[in-house]
């Protein structure tokens, strides 16, 4: 299931930069040969953020997130607990943050190389599709 929704995703980018790609070469430049041009740009964007998320996650060269050191997550003033004294049940215990249902958005941000692979892949079919079938960037005219 988790591809299929990494698919998916992928195709909502690839409609956004196709959109884009078409907007940018009517609208913009009045010409189908930077629709062929645009596409693969799209794509290439898109293989280098996933380059970067990946690594982001790996922290290569220091792009880690920073991290406390230890010892230091609660800050001085918060260590007696004197502001959870309101917040206790009858019985004492703290209450939990609910569980809530997972956000699609969420998911996607947390991993969101899949979906970037994805587009690049299917802009490259449309790409190719578009100039073997219709001759979208053959020519300059």
């Amino acid at each position: 299931m988790g591809r299929f929704k990494a698919f998916i995703q992928g195709l909502a980018l690839t409609a956004v930069a196709s959109l884009a790609s078409v907007a940018i070469a009517f609208l913009g430049f009045k010409r189908t040969y930077y629709l062929a041009v645009m596409l693969p740009t799209f794509m290439a964007f898109y293989v280098l953020l996933a380059w970067l998320v990946y690594l982001r996650k790996t922290s290569f060269l220091g792009f880690s997130a920073r991290t406390a050191e230890k010892g230091t997550d609660i800050p001085e003033d918060k260590i007696s607990g004197a502001e959870l004294l309101g917040r206790r049940d009858p019985t004492g215990l703290l209450p939990r943050r609910p569980d809530l249902p997972d956000n699609r958005v969420e998911a996607f941000l947390k991993n969101p190389i899949p979906a970037l692979l994805w587009s690049a892949f299917q802009l490259a079919l449309l790409a190719t599709a578009l100039y073997r079938f219709f001759g979208v960037g053959a020519s300059y005219y």
